[in-house]
């Protein structure tokens, strides 16, 4: 909510028009903004019933080269060198996150002692 008030303030101060789209297009914004936060959240929570929070918050990195793959397939947006790269990385990242980061077998976990 916080982004969107800066952003629509931007806009006005830069002359910038907020009007002249269709019902249709504002419904699709709308949209655009709800479901993937809503779903996205909803899906992490779950999750966290099923993986540890690390895991959990390590996939989000996933959600951009995701989200730019699909673009790439769908919506025939280019993608430069650098930025595959840095996709692959990420994913990179992540596979050996969850291949050798998973704690050992017989690992103590430390609990943190309680305040008062």
């Amino acid at each position: 909510m916080v982004a969107a008030v800066i952003l629509a303030v931007y806009n006005v101060g830069m002359h910038i028009p907020l009007a002249g789209y269709s019902a249709r297009e504002w419904g699709i914004f709308a949209l655009l903004a709800v479901v993937p936060t809503v779903f996205g959240h909803l899906l992490f929570n779950w999750l966290m019933k099923y993986a540890s929070a690390s895991t959990v918050s390590m996939s989000v990195l996933g959600e951009p080269v995701g989200a730019s793959l699909l673009a790439f397939l769908l919506l025939n947006e280019s993608m430069s060198t650098l930025q595959a790269g840095g996709g692959a990385l990420v994913l990179l990242g992540l596979v050996l996150f969850l291949k050798v980061g998973k704690p050992r077998k017989g690992a103590v976990e430390v609990q943190p002692e309680g305040l008062g």
